[in-house]
């Protein structure tokens, strides 16, 4: 515990310390954003509806993934747990692991709360495929992303090329062009996962790394298993690919839907970016948010982006502005929504240190 809050007051202490750089720089617009809550209700409110509207679509997503691989919840428990996940871990430090793992947990105490017969092979079992599902469902997310990113800088790189106007920046160009041939590489590296992993020569590597572990040091004996672990999962988790189609469109849907926010701070701010820049960068932006550069997606986060849209020479005050707007809304929406399902989780978590506290059934 101790452990984790000092990390929480190391990463807000350098989120503090980007913020005052980028203040420093005159990268920040600060009363225009503390002026939009006030001049602006009714933008920020249809921007925060936004979000919320996205944060639904990734919990439909989740459901629909949950019955790909068979469990069934209800989807009030699912909600409640996806929401009070995300509102808990955007506070602490490597948000996006205790986010699946307080998603597992909960969702692990909603099936305990309502089988009392259940044994703890069975509980493992369970829990084994949860964490399987969340491994999917980051997967499919960031393969929207990835597509979406191909498909529309792809788009802008031939517009570009074709423009007649002499105004076209070559350098824009070539920077689009990388952005479409990164997203493609990406697109056909997670397409590609689950033929390698059904790969015989990988499986009997893995299966060889795994079979004379007691003749191994413990930390190779740990990245075997991991390796087998990883591989496995990814070869159970693409057994029906057509299946996978909708949660695919869902995040695509749910990337325009985040993009379409950052556009809108912007024109809360007095200021524009265009939407089609937007979901070019986006996954670049996605791999940002991977790197412990702030605190609940403030911070260095903001000054990534800023840089990244130098591509398109748009102004780094603009961008990182209606960066801080969109990250602060986003912690405010998703903290709402957590407090408001807080009431069903109180349930799940009893449920787990019940069934935890009572004798183990073989």
């Amino acid at each position: 515990m101790l452990k984790t809050l000092s990390r929480s007051l190391i990463l807000f202490a350098l989120a503090a310390g980007f913020l005052l750089l980028m203040q420093h720089f005159g990268l920040l617009r600060w009363a225009s954003i503390v002026s939009a809550f006030r001049e602006q209700p009714m933008l920020i409110s249809q921007l925060v509806c936004i979000q919320v509207v996205g944060a639904c679509v990734l919990v439909f997503r989740y459901w629909m993934i949950l019955s790909v691989f068979g469990i069934r919840s209800s989807f009030r428990q699912i909600t409640s747990a996806t929401f009070v996940s995300s509102a808990v871990g955007q506070w602490a430090p490597g948000s996006l692991a205790i986010v699946e793992l307080l998603r597992v947990g909960l969702m692990l105490g909603s099936h305990t709360s309502n089988s009392t017969s259940q044994t703890s092979g069975q509980e493992a079992g369970l829990k084994a495929r949860l964490a399987l599902v969340s491994l999917v469902d980051r997967m499919v997310g960031f393969f929207g992303i990835l597509l979406m990113g191909f498909m529309f800088s792809g788009y802008l790189f031939l517009r570009m090329t074709m423009s007649e106007s002499t105004v076209v920046d070559s350098a824009a160009r070539q920077g689009v062009l990388m952005l479409w041939i990164g997203a493609g590489v990406g697109c056909v590296g997670l397409l590609s996962l689950p033929f390698l992993a059904r790969l015989r020569s990988l499986r009997r590597l893995s299966q060889s790394l795994t079979g004379n572990a007691s003749r191994r040091p413990k930390s190779v004996q740990l990245i075997a298993r991991n390796i087998e672990a990883i591989r496995h999962n990814i070869e159970a988790g693409t057994r029906h690919p057509i299946r996978l189609f909708v949660p695919v469109a869902l995040s695509m849907g749910s990337m325009l839907l985040a993009c379409a926010t950052l556009s809108m701070s912007a024109r809360i701010l007095a200021s524009s970016l265009d939407f089609f820049q937007v979901v070019c960068v986006f996954p670049l932006n996605a791999l940002a948010g991977l790197l412990p550069l702030g605190f609940a997606g403030i911070g260095g986060y903001q000054l990534v982006m800023a840089s990244i849209f130098g591509i398109f020479s748009v102004s780094p005050a603009v961008v990182a502005s209606a960066g801080v707007l969109q990250s602060a809304l986003s912690l405010l929406v998703n903290s709402l929504l957590g407090l408001l399902f807080a009431r069903v989780c109180s349930g799940q978590i009893r449920a787990i240190l019940k069934r935890r506290s009572q004798p183990t059934v073989a």
